[in-house]
């Protein structure tokens, strides 16, 4: 089971009616600590507001597609400029942003958050009771972007999931939203890289690349795959802790299969310090081949959003698995080179 949460979220677009306003009023409610000032930022603005008898207020365009911050000593709340009255209470024990608009995004955000937290709550382990709170924790992210196809939560909702959706299902997932959320900087990014994966998918012939290395030799993906061995190829960082903790298993396969069919090639991705992977590489002691300095070239190439990620492929270049995890990489590896023989 896996759950992602994301805090930083772009675009959204929403549909208003009933006569709500062109702007939105912020305005603020605190309990016995009061600070001086608060700071706003929202879409263009960028400001501090002087806390004033106890509150503040201020008037900000309706812009549904963007995240409102509002943060001072008492906490931090979030908002969407939805046109309605929005006050940030800082008065109780959890920040929030009220509203006096029954159909307030802000509102309904509010009462999606509720739900989402209470069910990853229940999460707690492999019981049934957490993988139906998982499920019911799914369904309900999956019902909340059919429904708010057209503004910020259904945005939200997908940041949480899309990572469960195949490639083919999540562009058509994309194509289903508004303009707006289709232009956003988060769904530009994932509706590339699953434009990536579906070219790069199990079947398909390996994509070539060429990198300049920490010592500034060129080296290829074609110098190690599609030379007539089976090669699981490793994208990793220095900082990734989950590739340090796959390694144990890379090297069970290795020490099991290297030899004239089979090698182990590892990228290393996305390093500010590509020295840093070097030295990492060295101290992790892995026998296999190592291609340092690749930063975004290949993920970009093969859709890789987060690592490891490992692919393994035929003799020929051909992608034969993709995203193999734990005990699969064995499994995975000895059936190909068993159904080989």
């Amino acid at each position: 089971m896996r759950i992602r949460t994301l805090s930083i979220i772009a675009c959204a677009a929403a549909v208003f009616s009933c006569g709500r306003s062109s702007w939105t009023t912020v305005q603020g409610k605190f309990g016995e600590e009061v600070p001086s000032e608060v700071h706003l930022s929202v879409a263009d603005i960028d400001t501090v507001l002087a806390v004033v008898d106890g509150t503040f207020s201020i008037k900000v365009p309706v812009v549904p597609y963007e995240l409102g911050l509002v943060e001072s000593d008492a906490g931090r709340v979030q908002f969407i400029p939805d046109g309605s009255v929005l006050t940030a209470d800082f008065s109780g024990e959890r920040p929030r942003v009220l509203s006096d608009n029954t159909k307030s995004l802000t509102r309904a955000f509010n009462a999606y958050l509720d739900k989402s937290v209470s069910l990853i709550n229940q999460v707690v382990g492999q019981d049934d009771a957490s993988k139906r709170a998982y499920e019911q924790y799914m369904a309900l992210q999956r019902k909340t972007i059919s429904e708010n196809g057209n503004n910020f939560i259904g945005l939200y909702a997908l940041q949480n999931v899309y990572f469960d959706y195949s490639p083919e299902d999540l562009k058509k997932v994309i194509s289903s939203l508004g303009p707006d959320l289709q232009k956003s900087e988060f769904v530009e990014l994932i509706s590339a890289a699953a434009d990536a994966q579906i070219a790069t998918s199990e079947g398909k012939m390996f994509t070539d690349f060429e990198i300049e290395e920490t010592q500034g030799q060129k080296t290829k993906l074609s110098d190690y795959v599609g030379n007539g061995k089976y090669t699981l190829v490793a994208f990793w960082s220095s900082w990734c802790i989950p590739y340090r903790n796959e390694v144990p298993n890379l090297l069970e396969v290795y020490d099991r299969f290297h030899g004239q069919d089979f090698d182990i090639l590892s990228v290393a991705v996305w390093d500010e310090d590509p020295q840093e992977s070097v030295r990492v590489a060295e101290e992790l002691g892995t026998p296999w081949n190592n291609i340092f300095n690749a930063q975004r070239i290949p993920t970009d190439i093969y859709g890789v959003q987060n690592i490891p990620y490992l692919i393994l492929f035929g003799p020929d270049g051909t992608i034969l698995r993709r995203d193999l995890r734990g005990e699969a990489i064995m499994d995975e590896v000895s059936k190909i080179l068993a159904a080989k023989n």
